[in-house]
């Protein structure tokens, strides 16, 4: 405002002078701009700047949504390789037939890309694979038809489902099927490996006990090599099991006839004789053991043979073997015992009273030898 007053103070002092005829030097004075149009700029400068950002973030944004809103293109499916055809020669082996025959089958290898797509465009995607299936089968087709030679072959042939139906048709293919198994070679069994199987076949049904079976699949092994004493005394065994004595005594009786001199064998075919009564015979199947083992590693044998030889009336070779006995195991007391029995047949009172009384000394003697020991003592003191 002063310098509007200052303005007009000047203006009024001219008209004054110009009034009064007086001239003096008039002298120009640029005024500077005032400060006030300068803001009025800059506000509409930035004014300007927001309106357009205004306006481009508008369009950004209404762009953006029409991106999203766009529904997907139909998928072009990738470019196909040309088709590559292989030849697989079959051999077919029929049953009843040596002869062969050859069938020539053609494939069509067919290289494909792999497309990555969102979830919610498995429709597209189906499309595609139809499009692509059906591309595939004419070439396929065009190309197996150019490279076949002769109409025999082609009666051949044998079609082979496309890449997307291997999954859902690898069943429906009965005659490759049976190409494949006719390959396949039969394994022949050895008599070492038959006998394993039944014998572990005999052994489930032990363990079952099904005595029956098992002894019928031990029979099979025995008839297919002589065995060994092992087994005909397992057989046995299980005849005693099954409650078939007189069974039991013919497998033993045949297994003592392959293997006469075997120990073990004898003495339980002697074992079998004394249950059926028979100690004559029992006594006569132990003495054809051959050659005589040692007392200490066949104390069994000794034992049995020394209570039938006393059974039978021969109490001086019993008192001979049961001596060997006691000899090699002085803490058996059942061993005087029988000592004492043969001693006591032959006269030797005050040498049996001598075993009786050693017999009591024994700390593991059964009870009810004990006793019998105590009455006969007692009775030899009398």
């Amino acid at each position: 405002m002063s310098l509007i007053n200052q303005m007009l103070k000047d203006l009024e002092d001219r008209r004054q002078q110009q009034g009064s005829g007086a001239t003096q030097p008039v002298s120009i004075v640029p005024c500077p701009q005032p400060s006030r149009n300068r803001f009025r700029l800059m506000s509409a400068v930035a004014l300007v700047v927001v309106v357009v950002g205004s306006i481009g973030g508008l369009w950004w944004y209404q762009q953006r949504q029409s991106v999203e809103e766009i529904e997907p293109q139909e998928l072009v499916p990738p470019a196909l390789e040309q088709p590559r055809t292989a030849t697989v020669v079959l051999a077919e082996t029929d049953e009843k037939s040596t002869a062969s025959m050859e069938e020539t089958t053609t494939v069509a290898v067919i290289d494909t890309n792999v497309v990555l797509v969102p979830a919610d465009m498995d429709e597209v995607v189906d499309k595609s694979k139809v499009a692509v299936e059906k591309r595939v089968a004419a070439r396929t087709t065009t190309e197996a038809a150019a490279s076949i030679p002769t109409a025999s072959v082609v009666d051949k042939a044998v079609k082979l489902p496309l890449a997307s139906d291997v999954a859902g048709r690898a069943e429906a293919e009965p005659k490759t099927r049976k190409l494949i198994t006719a390959i396949k070679v039969a394994e022949t069994l050895t008599v070492e490996n038959q006998i394993k199987r039944l014998q572990l076949r005999s052994d489930r049904a032990l363990a079952q006990r099904n005595y029956d079976k098992a002894a019928k699949l031990l029979r099979q092994v025995l008839a297919l090599e002589p065995g060994s004493p092992q087994q005909w005394r397992q057989l046995a065994v299980v005849y005693l099991q099954a409650g078939q004595l007189a069974a039991a005594c013919q497998v033993a009786d045949d297994g003592c006839a392959k293997y006469p001199h075997d120990k073990e064998l004898r003495v339980f075919q002697a074992r079998l004789l004394l249950e059926t009564g028979n100690k004559t015979q029992a006594l006569a199947a132990l003495k054809l053991v051959a050659p005589l083992p040692a007392v200490a590693a066949a104390s069994e044998y000794y034992a049995l043979l020394a209570s039938l030889q006393q059974q039978n009336g021969a109490a001086a070779e019993a008192q001979e073997n049961y001596a060997a006995l006691v000899a090699a195991f002085p803490q058996r007391g059942e061993w005087w015992i029988g000592r004492a029995i043969c001693a006591d047949q032959l006269g030797q009172r005050v040498a049996a009273r001598n075993y009786f009384e050693q017999a009591l000394r024994c700390t593991k003697l059964a009870p009810q030898l004990k006793q019998y020991a105590l009455q006969q003592l007692n009775r030899l003191k009398g």
